[in-house]
């Protein structure tokens, strides 16, 4: 699986009845699901050699350039809202973190220290961190979010221990009648 610092995902797989060629088939960007791609155009995958060089320049001309053009109204469909990131916590109280926007999913994975689950186009922390490793993180993390002018949300509240600068909307509150 290779994955950009923007969520996009290709997998690659040896071909099944040529050992010397390698598959690479575009999966869907971080965030989306498959209600969101249907009766869109999906990009093709194609066969590359063994040779890391040839591979990388085949991927580059045949496929990247449509991958990228048709991800970005898939993108548009799964967006929950404007500007908005959501965090949500597994079952082990770990953020997960759901987002389509570029540069929201470069904050998470080329800066923030998190990884993309190529399953749900989540992303998350690594497992080897205690709770409060990750919830300092997620912190750092959604305050750089914020100072970008995003909007993070959450279903559940930062253990007490962390602080709690997440808070559960960032939209300002409305006034009682």
């Amino acid at each position: 699986m290779l994955t950009s610092p923007y969520g996009l995902q290709l997998y690659v797989m040896p071909r099944p009845d040529r050992s010397v060629e390698f598959v690479v088939l575009p999966m869907l960007p971080a965030g989306c699901e498959h209600k969101h791609a249907f009766g869109l155009k999906s990009p093709q995958g194609i066969a590359v050699a063994a040779d890391p060089a040839r591979a990388a320049a085949a991927v580059r001309r045949r496929i990247l350039q449509d991958y990228r053009f048709d991800a970005l109204p898939v993108l548009r469909a799964a967006s929950p809202g404007h500007l908005l990131v959501q965090v949500t916590r597994d079952a082990e109280r770990r953020p997960r973190i759901r987002t389509t926007y570029v540069y929201a999913l470069i904050e998470l994975l080329a800066r923030g220290g998190f990884l993309l689950d190529p399953a749900t186009g989540e992303c998350h922390l690594a497992a080897t961190l205690t709770e409060q490793q990750a919830n300092r993180q997620l912190v750092k993390s959604a305050q750089r979010l914020r100072q970008r002018g995003f909007r993070v949300t959450t279903t559940s509240s930062v253990s007490p221990g962390a602080g709690s600068p997440v808070r559960r909307s960032d939209q300002p509150k409305r006034p009682s009648r």
